[in-house]
């Protein structure tokens, strides 16, 4: 609304609050067939196909769904993959389900006190303090842990004019000696007998993400008509927040800071101007260093029709055989598109 404030808005530790805070795959998954199922049976905790039909009327949908590449969250119906503890909630905003098939496992608290002492130990030190930095990056490393590829890269000492195995890359140190890069799977891999104990869990990652955006979803429908833009783990609203959902614990929100303007122009594309006149940039992908020129307008000038802003970005990369490091200017295109959205211009 003019003459409004925007309250923005960023969850303390979204990931590591619920790893503490919920249960999550374990034991040896059972694969069934069928729509005879109660999802709001409590033995049902796992991940199910279904085939779904969202409420026409849903004002902010929670179902994500991917499709062309692009992370929407339709009406309509559609068959995907879910998790049944955010099928459950689902269900309570009137969507409905056909099951397909699913995979059922028990249930575990497996990070709750880990996540918990961590985080009250990264509080009893300063922001400034390493300690504090090292506990931050312990905890919000923790989720991507598990949703880590086995498939990796192996580097060998190798006489590469009798290799039998082609490398992925090589760098030749003489006339015989080369450094070679292949690629394997740890799990696989009967030369480490550690191999097949890998702290990696696809079903513990899915889950994670799943409870976070239904923690973000209690959020968003809280502030329905209020709502500006939301992001993974941040929400925009023109009104505060009531003051129970903010503070400095786990899961809480902590207000970042309050705009006076603001534009929102694609996913992680913003730029918001502050009560005190800062003007806070956003563009994903590009480092501030690349954004730290632009202006409210160069933000305002991409709500035109086939308006587009060229930015200029630091690039690195890498190239074993060939000795190099490189660190490139690469242009960037900005500009809105129509690939989740239908723009209407006016």
């Amino acid at each position: 609304e003019p003459n409004s404030n925007l309250y923005c808005y960023d969850v303390n530790s979204l990931y590591p609050y619920v790893m503490a805070m919920n249960q999550f795959p374990v034991g040896n998954p059972r694969y069934f067939e069928g729509s005879q199922i109660d999802l709001q049976a409590l033995d049902i905790f796992g991940f199910l196909r279904v085939k779904v039909t969202a409420p026409k009327d849903l004002n902010i949908p929670l179902l994500q769904l991917r499709r062309n590449g692009k992370t929407i969250t339709p009406l309509g119906t559609w068959t995907d993959w879910y998790f049944s503890e955010e099928l459950k909630l689902a269900i309570t905003l009137g969507y409905k389900f056909e099951v397909l098939e699913g995979i059922l496992f028990e249930r575990g608290e497996i990070f709750s006190g880990f996540v918990t002492n961590l985080y009250n130990l990264r509080k009893s030190f300063s922001k400034n303090d390493p300690r504090n930095v090292l506990c931050k990056l312990i905890l919000n490393g923790l989720y991507g842990r598990f949703g880590m590829s086995p498939h990796l890269q192996q580097y060998k000492l190798v006489d590469y004019t009798q290799i039998e195995k082609t490398p992925v890359d090589i760098l030749v140190l003489n006339n015989h000696l080369g450094l070679s890069a292949y690629e394997f799977d740890r799990n696989q891999d009967v030369s480490n007998p550690k191999g097949q104990y890998l702290s990696i869990s696809l079903p513990v990652a899915f889950a994670v993400t799943a409870y976070a955006r239904m923690h973000m979803y209690k959020f968003k429908q809280g502030q329905a008509d209020n709502l500006l833009y939301t992001d993974t783990d941040s929400i925009f609203t023109s009104v505060p927040l009531q003051n129970t959902q903010v503070g400095p614990e786990l899961g809480q929100m902590k207000l970042e800071y309050i705009g006076i303007k603001g534009i929102f122009v694609a996913p992680k594309v913003y730029a918001v101007e502050d009560l005190a006149g800062n003007l806070i940039k956003k563009i994903k992908g590009l480092k501030e260093e690349s954004v730290k020129d632009l202006k409210m307008e160069h933000f305002e000038d991409l709500l035109n029709a086939n308006s587009q802003l060229d930015l200029v970005h630091m690039k690195f990369s890498k190239n074993i055989s060939k000795y190099t490091l490189n660190l490139s200017k690469v242009m960037y295109n900005l500009k809105i598109t129509e690939n989740k959205r239908a723009i209407v211009y006016i």
